[in-house]
């Protein structure tokens, strides 16, 4: 920039408020949201730091997994769980329908776990003693998985021996028929020999009705029950058959889950578990009450190892005898501790196996209650029916009922009996689960390379620096467009301004045409903001224009003063340009004038305006420097200041472009704006928030100043001409 005014010459850091942040060639979204335009427009920004962050993240985690890779091998054992309960003559009236799920959590529960550690072979497996949780390992890494849709399921174990994953699940494969055995046939038995017991009672029960029965027919009809005819008795249909055949049933049920019940409970009580010396070993050493004693011994014993060598009689030495008693004291310490730890680990095995056995126990309890439950009813039912009909006055009825009970006693005799015989029977039934092939120890692992894990991990690995992007660009909301600031802003965009071009390294013709060519739209771009400014009917009253922004860093000044240049060329009188920000002011560089005096100086009442404003550069644009600041510019810069300062320059300018702060960063700019006729919000493209924008608009407002709209500048020179193109005239390259 020259003397007469021109923008061809070159500023002092090419005017750094454009050429400080170089923006990408694209157009930017219309909008900030997750649509494809604005993923294309976030990744085009980040995809060489994305691009790089993501080779990094994926080769780190690709050779982490590589150096840590450990083969990690499988074994399965393959059973049968029939899907209803085989029989050899009686077929089970209800099957329960959670029967296979139920044995699969059987298999996976802490149950299992707890028993299968109880075996010696396991307990001693490296795999089992190194690991801090043993129980949680095997119960996190055992399968069972169901082939296809059939009735056959492989009950699988993985770890990182081969000969460790088959002796465990060979042992899960054990101890569950084990279970099964104790669940079944032994209960079976039991509640067999219950029944018979039951039978027993009844029989005599029914000895009772019969005599009862005898006593009642001699009372109703003076003969023996067994010389009725069926004239002596005229009785209708029996209308309580049906509660009574309920009732004998509901008897029957509830006396065979008694059985059962009983049988349960007595199996639980007398189950015990013989816990292996390795298992109680282990539970001791990871007491902290031997961690205790044993660093404590350790200490001690070092401790003896150094007096004896320091000592000039070696054992002989006092404090030695003293630390030997010590020692020995904390070795009979520990032996006694161990002792008693060792005496309860076995029980307390025991209890909490016994604790997850007493849930099968409570439900069967539950289901004992019901039936006892809906016996009591029938029989009030029973006894209510009773009562209506004997109100009828009919002593036969009497006889009738009598024969009744003891027609419904000898049912749930026979009936208990039938079901004796029915367990007798299918007690020798196919077993209704079956082991088909145990596990075999497996020759190779089941990923013999982490490829596919890498491969994954790398995968994610380079794509979560885009995704970051991405979500950092919504969360940003950077404006790139004038249609995304129309949409998000509620003010509207009055010009936008191509990006100030800047001379490259290669010096020649062709370049400084190039050159000549992009100055020229970002000259065609400020003026189209200068016409938007001085053709409009509602500006045409306006002569004091503040210019600022959000933060710093968004061209703000280049603006200004840039706008100014504009303004001399098509006004008869000098435009004055003023920087108002005290805090970090930028002219006096671009301009390359001196600092001082200027409008601190002017403020604080040190000098003059006319001795402040410098003239010397163009004799139609002249410029009032910040000044140096010694004072808050809060206290300088008031409403009252700023107003008389202005009303004693417009005889003289019919401009007035004032460089003010950014609003968010300091607050003194209000005042510019409020005391100005208008104000323009600078915007980067690419760099300014809408947010931030937005709190400027609506803090403007609050402050009582008017804002004529947003100025978007940094739009790449390509997007520029290709929106409005280029009307070089005569004489222009």
């Amino acid at each position: 920039m020259n003397n007469n005014g021109t923008l061809s010459l070159p500023l002092r850091n090419e005017l750094r408020g454009y050429t400080a942040q170089q923006v990408s060639p694209i157009a930017g979204p219309s909008s900030q949201q997750f649509t494809a335009s604005f993923v294309f427009y976030a990744l085009s920004r980040w995809w060489k730091l994305a691009t790089l962050a993501g080779l990094l993240l994926a080769a780190t985690g690709a050779a982490v997994i590589w150096y840590t890779f450990v083969p990690v091998y499988e074994s399965k054992a393959l059973i049968n769980i029939a899907g209803t309960t085989p029989y050899i003559a009686y077929q089970q009236q209800q099957e329960s329908p959670r029967f296979v799920q139920t044995q699969l959590e059987l298999i996976r529960s802490p149950l299992m776990a707890r028993r299968v550690l109880l075996q010696d072979d396991v307990a001693n497996l490296p795999e089992v003693l190194r690991n801090p949780s043993p129980m949680e390992w095997l119960t996190k890494e055992v399968k069972v998985r169901s082939v296809g849709e059939s009735e056959l399921f492989t009950l699988s174990f993985q770890c990182t021996s081969a000969e460790a994953c088959a002796i465990i699940a060979n042992a899960y494969l054990d101890q569950y028929m084990n279970v099964q055995a104790e669940l079944t046939k032994d209960q079976n038995h039991r509640t067999v020999e219950l029944l018979e017991r039951e039978r027993t009672v009844r029989m005599k029960d029914l000895e009772r009705l019969q005599k009862n029965l005898l006593v009642v027919a001699r009372k109703v009809t003076g003969k023996d029950p067994t010389f009725l005819k069926n004239s002596d008795i005229v009785v209708e249909k029996n209308p309580l058959a049906a509660l009574e055949d309920d009732l004998a049933s509901a008897e029957v049920e509830r006396e065979v889950m008694q059985a059962r019940y009983a049988a349960l409970q007595e199996s639980i009580a007398t189950s015990k578990f013989n816990v292996p010396a390795s298992a109680v070993d282990r539970a001791i050493s990871g007491s902290p009450e031997i961690q205790k004693l044993k660093s404590q011994i350790e200490r001690l014993r070092a401790l003896i190892h150094e007096t004896e060598l320091k000592a000039a009689v070696g054992r002989e030495d006092e404090a030695t005898a003293t630390l030997r008693e010590t020692l020995a004291n904390a070795e009979k310490a520990l032996q006694s501790l161990r002792s008693e730890l060792a005496g309860t680990v076995s029980k307390d095995l025991q209890e909490s196996i016994q604790y997850e056995q007493q849930g099968s126990l409570d439900k069967l309890s539950e289901e004992i209650a019901s039936k006892k439950a809906m016996e009591q009813l029938l029989e009030k039912r029973l006894a209510k029916q009773r009562l209506q009909m004997q109100s009828l006055g009919d002593q036969s009825l009497e006889l009738e009922f009598a024969r009744n009970d003891l027609t419904r006693s000898e049912l749930v005799f026979e009936r208990i009996a039938d079901r004796i015989a029915a367990m007798q029977t299918e007690m020798r039934a196919p077993n209704r689960i079956n082991v088909l092939d145990r596990a075999m120890v497996p020759k190779e692992p089941i990923e013999k390379n982490p490829l596919k894990k890498i491969a994954a991990l790398a995968g994610v690995s380079f794509l979560a620096p885009f995704l970051l992007c991405i979500v950092w660009e919504r969360r940003a909301r950077r404006l790139a467009s004038t249609q995304q600031v129309n949409n998000e802003l509620t003010l509207p965009v009055l010009a936008e301004i191509a990006t100030l071009p800047t001379r490259g390294l290669v010096v020649g013709r062709e370049s400084s045409n190039k050159y000549k060519r992009l100055l020229r739209t970002f000259e065609e771009s400020i003026d189209q903001l200068r016409t938007s400014l001085t053709l409009p009917e509602h500006f045409q009253n306006i002569r004091v224009i503040t210019v600022t922004s959000a933060v710093s860093g968004e061209g703000k000044t280049s603006l200004a003063s840039q706008l100014a240049v504009s303004l001399t060329r098509t006004v008869a009188s000098p435009v004055l340009l003023i920087d108002a920000d005290m805090r970090r002011p930028d002219l006096q560089d671009l301009f390359d004038i001196p600092l001082g005096p200027g409008l601190a100086q002017v403020l604080d009442g040190e000098v003059s305006v006319r001795d402040a404003i410098c003239t010397s550069w163009n004799e139609m644009l002249h410029i009032l420097p910040a000044g140096v600041l010694t004072k808050s510019p809060h206290v300088l810069m008031t409403c009252e200041r700023m107003t008389a300062l202005l009303d004693s320059l417009k005889n003289d300018y019919r401009y007035i472009i004032i460089d003010a702060a950014p609003l968010l960063s300091a607050s003194e700019a209000f005042v510019t704006a409020k005391v100005a006729d208008g104000t323009l919000v600078c915007t980067m493209r690419d760099v300014s928030r809408a947010p931030q924008v937005q709190i400027v608009c609506d803090k403007l407002r609050q402050a009582g100043a008017r804002p004529l709209g947003i100025v978007l500048n940094g739009i790449p020179n390509s997007d520029y001409t290709y929106y409005y193109g280029t009307y070089a005239y005569e004489g222009q390259p």
